[in-house]
This record gives structure tokens, C-alpha cells and sequence, in this order.
């Protein structure tokens, strides 16, 4: 994610310039619909806020072993509350369920992960709204076992 208070863009060089050097140097279909973000543990975070943040340039987004924090748990790159709440895949998604839906959504936690209540609540956040999702729990934790 972009850091918060003028911190590196770590988002815009994902979402924006990496999607365009790949879109330059190989034979993709640049479009949202064929064009898929994911990541592992805070990478999971990460990909879903920018699918959510970026609607238009992602249309799948994977999230493997998410780790997702509460505001009181965030490291200080997430800012302010307005700052965390605009890149808070649980926030977003309640906000943006429009274009929530536009995604095709992957959430993958081990049943022993120490952060499989906050997907598991992410999860039910989903359900109640309808928004489609793919939810698998598996067994493991958040170790390279599980990975």
C-alpha cells in the first residue's frame, strides 16, 4: 500500500507502473476482467485494498494466509483512522460493495492461524452483504507449513 504521510507508493507502483511494464513487455489482455492481484499474509491484505482502491485494473484478487489488522494493530505506515479506513480491506468492502462485486475473490486462512478470526469475520462480512467470494480453510497456520 501507498504509506501513509507522504511515504513510499508501494500501491500506485503495483497497481499503476508494474501493471503497465507488464502490460508493455508480454503479450497480456489489458483489461480488468483478465487481470489478477494477490498475495500472501499482509501481501493478501495489500491485494485486496488495491483490487478494492483500483476497480478498474483488477478483476480477481487472491488472498492467501490474510493477515487483516484492526486500526489498534496497524503498524504506523497505515496512518490515521481516515488513512487506515481507506485502505482497510474489511472497510472498503463494506463501503465499495459495488465494486466488490466486480471482483472475483479468493480468501484462503489455516484453521490454525492466529489471524483466521479476522478473515473468518471478513468472510461473514461478505455473506451478509452478498458478495461472492470463494472461502476455504484449510488445515495449518500462518507458517511456512501451511504456505
Amino acid at each position: 500500500m501507498d504509506h501513509a504521510n507522504n511515504g513510499p507508493r508501494f500501491g500506485d507502483y503495483i497497481s499503476q507502473d508494474l501493471v503497465s511494464a507488464i502490460d508493455q513487455q508480454y503479450r497480456t489482455i489489458p483489461a480488468r476482467a483478465f487481470r489478477a492481484i494477490g498475495g500472501m499474509s499482509m501481501g493478501g491484505h495489500g491485494a485486496l485494498q488495491l483490487a478494492l482502491n483500483n476497480p478498474n485494473q483488477f478483476g480477481i484478487v487472491g488472498a492467501h494466509s490474510v493477515t487483516l489488522r484492526r486500526k489498534d494493530q496497524a503498524f504506523a505506515f497505515f496512518g490515521d483512522e481516515q488513512y487506515f479506513q481507506a485502505h482497510d480491506p474489511v472497510k472498503l468492502c463494506e463501503r465499495n460493495q459495488a465494486s466488490a462485486r466486480r471482483l472475483a475473490i479468493w480468501i484462503d486462512i489455516g484453521s490454525s492461524d492466529p489471524w483466521a478470526g479476522a478473515a473468518s469475520r471478513l468472510h461473514e462480512q461478505l455473506q451478509v452483504t452478498r458478495i461472492r467470494h470463494s472461502w476455504h480453510v484449510f488445515e495449518g497456520g500462518h507458517d511456512a507449513a501451511y504456505w
